[in-house]
């Protein structure tokens, strides 16, 4: 258990209450939390589960992205479409889409786009897999790219999935916890 002071108050901080797994357990914990149609959001402790995902899905290292963003270096726009740009490759490949937001504690909801990125909808595994939401993170004349002719069309493949994955500080994990709420997130520690 986690204490701080913040203002007068002592708050208490435990993550006793977050499942703990294994790095095996993983994907199986992934399935698990999309089933009951919410996001798993894994604080990795090893630092291996964004390898992981490197080799086993689509990576997003976005840490250093919403780095740049900070500095001024990427514009909002930029951000959301790399985004958009993973969501682009996982979903017809029916691939694991890993954010990894290394240890920082963005706000996805900062770069949501109607189309391009729906927050609301692509932490929403059943609300996502619709055709007429997903198909629109694609620009005019994407659907024309080879890729998606020799697909005979831009379609989600049921395997296809998102996940967070963040190397937070213990500490983070209440800001973390308000950025990303219950009804559409499931927090889980990776030791």
């Amino acid at each position: 258990m986690l204490r701080s002071l913040v203002g007068s108050e002592m708050c208490i901080r435990d993550r006793s209450e977050l499942r703990k797994i294994g790095l095996q357990e993983m994907l199986s914990e992934a399935s698990k939390i999309i089933a009951t149609n919410k996001t798993p959001f894994f604080i990795d402790t090893t630092g291996n589960a964004a390898v992981f995902y490197k080799y086993k899905g689509t990576l997003i290292e976005f840490g250093p992205i919403i780095v740049q963003h900070r500095m001024g270096k990427k514009s909002k726009e930029e951000v959301t479409e790399a985004l958009r740009l993973g969501l682009k490759t996982a979903v017809p490949a029916g691939s694991a889409l890993a954010i990894h937001i290394d240890k920082t504690t963005v706000d996805l909801r900062e770069f949501n786009h109607d189309a391009y990125f729906p927050f609301d909808k692509v932490f929403e595994p059943k609300a996502f897999a619709v055709e007429s939401v997903y198909s629109k993170i694609l620009k005019p004349g994407e659907i024309e790219e080879p890729l998606f002719k020799a697909l005979s069309g831009f379609r989600m493949k049921d395997t296809f999935e998102v996940v967070i994955v963040s190397e937070a500080e213990e500490s983070d994990i209440p800001t973390l916890r308000a950025k990303y709420p219950a009804t559409k997130f499931e927090f889980v520690i990776i030791e």
